[in-house]
C-alpha cells in the first residue's frame, strides 16, 4: 500500500467515522460503484483496487458483467485458498454449499439483470474444512448506456456473529423458560414463597404459599403472621413461635418442619427453608425463604418404614434361608432367622462370617467357579451346593442367586434351599423305583400312563418297543389302538373311554397285537384312575400289561388235552373190545392173560404220558409206548435213529401214532393176525431240521379208499401236526393198507 493511501485511511480512522481500515476500504468501494455510468476500469484504477485492498482483513473483489471474480483481495485468497498468481476469474460458486446454491445465483442474476445493488446469503466452503456463511453486498458499475461493465463486492463473514445471535436467543429462551419452569415447578411442587419482616411483623407470601396453607389471599400483611401461627398445629405451635423469635440470633440457614390444621380437618406437614438478610452493619433485614408441602415425602416415608418392617418380616419369615453377599469379599452382610437356625449360628455370629466359612466348597475362587458355571433361571442364578453347620455336618443346599445394586453398592440375594432330605427321598424313590421295574420286569408287565386332557401316553418296562407303529411316549389314543387286533379294538376301545369318561372305576381287556415276527401275541391290560380333576373327572390314567400268550396257549392245550383223554378213554374201550374179539387163545387162562398184557401195556403208555407230564420222550419209546397195547412183539416194525423230541412235538406225536394204532386196530392191518405195521423216520434239511416219519400198513383188509367221513382221528392229527406244530401230513389210502406220512420241524419243539 502506498502512503498515500495508508494516509487516506488513517485520516478517516481518525474521524471516527469508521473502526478500521476494512471498513473505509468497502465505503470506498460503494463510492466507486455509486459514482453513475463509467469506463471499463483502466489500468490505473485496478492498482489503486490491489494497493487499498492488498493489506484489508475485509473480503473484497471485483467481478465483471457475468458475475465471475476477476480480482480478489489477498484476505478472500486466503479464505479460498487461491494462490495469487491463480486469481483470474475463478469460480466462486463451486465453493457454495449445495443447498444455497440456486438462491445465491438467483441473486447476482437478479442483481445484474436490473443493475442495481444486491445484498444475498450463502454458506461457503472455507480452505481450512467446514463452511462459512458471508454476506455478499455487491453493487454493480454501469456504463454510459445503462449496461453492467462490472461489480464491486464486499463479503462479510456472519459465522460468529449468527452464533452469537444463536447464543443470545437461546439464553433469552432459556431465561424465560427457567422462569417459567420455575413457577410451574413452585406450583407443582407445592412451594411457595415469603418475606418477613421482624420489626414491623409484615408478612408478605406468594399465593402459592397461601393456597398451601389454605389461608384467604385477601388476610393484610399487618395480620398475617398471626393468622399462620393460629394455623400450625397446637403441638407444635409455641416451638414455631419460638423458633421464629430467635431466628434474629441466626447467622445461617433457618429451617423447620411443622403440620397445620386446615379448614377441612386435614392435617398437612410444611418444610420452611429460609435465610436472614442484614445490611452492611450486620442489622437484620428480613427474613426470606420458603415453603414446600412434605406431606408426600412424610407418607412416603410411613410407607417405606412400613414397607421396610414388612419385608423384615417376610425375610424372616421366609421358610428357607436368605442370605446377602458382597459380591466381592464374599461377607455376609445380612441373614435371616431360619438360615441362622439351620446352620447353628446367632444371626451375630454369621453376620461375622464370610461365605467361604459355610460353603463346603471353601475356596472363593471355587465358589466363583461353581456360581460362573450356574444356569440362569428368570434371571437368577441357581446351582447345587453343600452347607457346614456349626456342629460340622454338612446339607445340601440349592441356590438362586440375584444381584442388585442397593444405595451404589453391590451385593447379592441368595435363598438356600436345604433339600438334604429331599435328595434323600429322591434316592429313595428311584431305588424304589428301581426295585418296582425289577419286579415288574421278573413278573413280564409292563406299565402305560395316559394323559386325558392331553390326549397322550406313555408306556414303560416290557413291551415298550413291542407295538408296531406306537412310540413309546407321546401317542395318542387313536395310534395307541391302531395295532390292536380288528375284532378285538372296539371293545378295547370302549372299555378304555368309560374309564377315560369317569363311566367305569376300572379296566380290564385281552386282546391281540401283531408280533414282530409274525402272528399274534396275546396282551393282558389292567388300568385305573390315578388323578382326578377338582370335579372328581379323570385327569390320568395308569395301569399295567402283560403277555398272556404262553398261558393263552396252555388253556388251549389244556381244553385239547381234555378233549383227548376223554376220546382217548372210548379208544382205550374201543381197543379192549378189539383185543377181546382179536385175541385167540387155547384156554381160558392164557386167553386171560393175554388180555390183561394188553390193557396193562396200554395203561403203562398213559402212565408214562402223565408222569412225565408230556414234557417228551425219545421218538422210539414213544412208538414203543404207543403201540405195544395194539400189536404183538413183531407185528411192529421200528426203523430210525436216535431223536430227541421236546414237550409240544412229544404229544402231538403220541396223539398222532395214538390214533393211527387205533385206527389200525379198528379197521387196519392191525384188525387181522396176519396184519403188520412198519414206522421209518428220519431227519434232514439244514436249518431248522425237519423229521420225516412213514406209517406204513400191510397184510389187512383191502381198502376201498379213503373213508365216507373225516373222523376225529383224522381232525386230530391235522389239529396237532399242522395247525400246532406247523408240520405236513399226507395220507395214502392204499388197498394194501394205508401208508401215513408225517413232516413236522424240530427246531419249533418249544413252542
Amino acid at each position: 500500500m502506498t502512503a498515500q493511501s495508508a494516509a487516506f485511511i488513517d485520516a478517516r480512522i481518525a474521524s471516527g467515522q469508521y473502526r478500521d481500515a476494512g471498513e473505509v476500504l468497502a465505503a470506498a468501494l460503494h463510492l466507486l460503484a455509486e459514482q453513475g455510468p463509467a469506463q471499463p476500469m483502466d489500468a490505473q484504477q485496478i492498482d489503486l483496487f490491489r494497493d487499498m485492498a492488498a493489506e484489508s482483513p475485509a473480503l473484497l473483489w471485483i467481478g465483471d458483467q457475468h458475475g465471475r471474480c476477476i480480482l480478489p483481495n489477498r484476505a478472500l485468497r486466503d479464505f479460498c485458498g487461491i494462490a495469487a498468481d491463480a486469481a483470474g476469474a475463478f469460480d466462486w460458486a463451486g465453493l457454495l454449499h449445495p443447498e444455497d446454491r440456486a438462491a445465491v445465483a438467483a441473486s447476482f442474476a437478479a442483481g445484474l439483470g436490473a443493475g442495481v445493488p444486491f445484498v444475498v446469503e450463502g454458506r461457503y466452503r472455507h480452505t481450512a474444512g467446514g463452511f462459512r456463511l458471508l454476506r455478499t453486498e455487491a453493487r454493480p458499475r454501469l456504463g454510459a448506456d445503462g449496461r453492467v461493465l462490472g461489480l464491486f463486492c464486499v463479503n462479510i463473514d456472519l459465522t460468529g456473529l449468527r452464533q452469537a445471535e444463536t447464543t443470545l436467543h437461546q439464553a433469552i429462551a432459556g431465561l424465560r423458560s427457567s422462569e417459567a419452569r420455575r413457577r410451574l415447578a413452585q406450583e407443582a411442587g407445592g412451594i411457595g414463597t415469603f418475606e418477613c419482616d421482624p420489626y414491623s411483623g409484615r408478612v408478605e407470601w406468594s399465593p402459592e404459599m397461601f393456597r398451601l396453607h389454605g389461608m384467604d389471599p385477601a388476610t393484610p400483611p399487618e395480620a398475617l403472621l398471626a393468622a399462620w401461627l393460629a394455623r400450625i398445629h397446637p403441638e407444635e405451635r409455641d416451638q414455631m413461635a419460638q423458633n421464629l423469635r430467635a431466628a434474629a440470633a441466626e447467622s445461617g440457614p433457618l429451617q423447620g418442619e411443622f403440620r397445620i390444621l386446615l379448614p377441612n380437618g386435614a392435617t398437612r406437614w410444611i418444610m420452611a427453608r429460609g435465610v436472614v438478610v442484614r445490611d452492611g452493619e450486620g442489622k437484620r433485614l428480613r427474613i426470606c425463604g420458603v415453603g414446600l408441602d412434605i406431606s408426600g415425602l412424610r407418607r412416603a416415608e410411613a410407607m417405606a418404614r412400613q414397607s421396610e418392617a414388612q419385608q423384615r418380616a417376610m425375610f424372616d419369615a421366609a421358610p428357607f434361608g436368605v442370605m446377602v453377599i458382597d459380591p466381592g469379599t464374599h461377607a455376609v452382610l445380612d441373614v435371616n432367622q431360619r438360615a441362622c437356625q439351620e446352620l447353628g449360628y446367632s444371626r451375630d455370629e454369621v453376620l461375622r462370617l464370610g461365605i467361604g466359612d459355610i460353603d463346603a466348597a471353601a475356596d472363593a475362587e471355587a465358589i466363583r467357579a461353581r456360581g460362573r458355571q450356574s444356569r440362569l433361571i428368570c434371571g437368577a442364578q441357581e446351582f447345587e451346593a453343600q452347607h457346614r453347620t456349626r456342629s460340622g455336618t454338612i446339607r445340601d443346599v440349592l441356590v438362586r442367586v440375584v444381584g442388585l445394586e442397593i444405595a451404589g453398592r453391590n451385593v447379592t440375594y441368595g435363598a438356600h434351599i436345604d433339600i438334604t432330605e429331599w435328595k434323600r427321598d429322591a434316592a429313595a424313590l428311584r431305588t424304589s423305583e428301581a426295585r418296582l421295574r425289577l419286579a415288574l420286569d421278573a413278573a413280564g408287565f409292563g406299565t402305560w400312563e395316559y394323559d386325558v386332557r392331553r390326549n397322550r401316553g406313555a408306556r414303560k418296562g416290557l413291551f415298550v418297543n413291542d407295538f408296531p407303529g406306537v412310540p413309546a411316549a407321546d401317542f395318542d389314543l387313536a395310534t395307541w389302538l391302531t395295532p390292536v387286533h380288528p375284532e378285538d379294538r372296539p371293545v378295547v376301545e370302549a372299555r378304555l373311554r368309560a374309564l377315560a369318561e369317569g363311566r367305569s372305576p376300572s379296566y380290564e381287556a385281552e386282546f391281540r397285537v401283531p408280533r414282530a415276527e409274525g402272528g399274534w401275541r396275546w396282551m393282558a391290560s389292567r388300568g385305573a384312575v390315578v388323578e382326578t380333576d377338582q370335579r372328581g373327572q379323570p385327569v390320568t390314567l395308569a395301569g399295567i400289561a402283560r403277555d398272556i400268550t404262553e398261558s393263552r396257549q396252555v388253556a388251549e392245550r389244556q381244553a385239547l388235552l381234555a378233549r383227548e383223554v376223554d376220546h382217548r378213554a372210548k379208544n382205550v374201550l374201543a381197543v379192549v373190545q378189539a383185543a377181546l374179539r382179536l385175541t385167540r387163545a387155547a384156554d381160558l387162562p392164557s386167553y386171560i392173560r393175554a388180555i390183561e398184557g394188553r390193557v396193562a401195556a396200554l395203561a403203562r403208555t398213559q402212565t408214562m404220558l402223565a408222569e412225565n407230564q408230556w414234557n417228551g420222550a425219545r421218538l422210539d419209546a414213544l412208538l414203543r409206548g404207543e403201540i405195544a397195547p395194539f400189536a404183538e412183539e413183531g407185528r411192529v416194525a421200528l426203523e430210525g435213529p436216535a431223536v430227541a423230541l421236546m414237550p409240544a412235538l412229544a404229544q402231538a406225536l403220541a396223539m398222532a401214532i395214538h390214533e393211527l394204532a387205533t385206527n389200525a386196530v379198528k379197521h387196519g392191518a392191525l384188525s387181522t393176525l396176519a396184519g403188520r405195521v412198519r414206522v421209518a423216520w428220519h431227519v434232514a434239511g439244514c436249518t431248522p431240521d425237519r423229521l420225516h416219519l412213514a406209517w406204513s400198513e400191510a397184510g389187512g383188509p383191502n381198502l376201498q379208499g379213503p373213508p365216507a367221513r373225516r373222523g376225529f382221528g383224522s381232525r386230530v392229527l391235522e389239529a396237532t401236526l399242522c395247525g400246532q406244530i406247523g408240520g405236513a401230513v399226507s395220507l395214502d389210502w392204499r388197498s394194501g393198507g394205508l401208508v401215513c406220512r408225517i413232516e413236522v420241524p424240530l427246531a419249533q419243539q418249544g413252542c
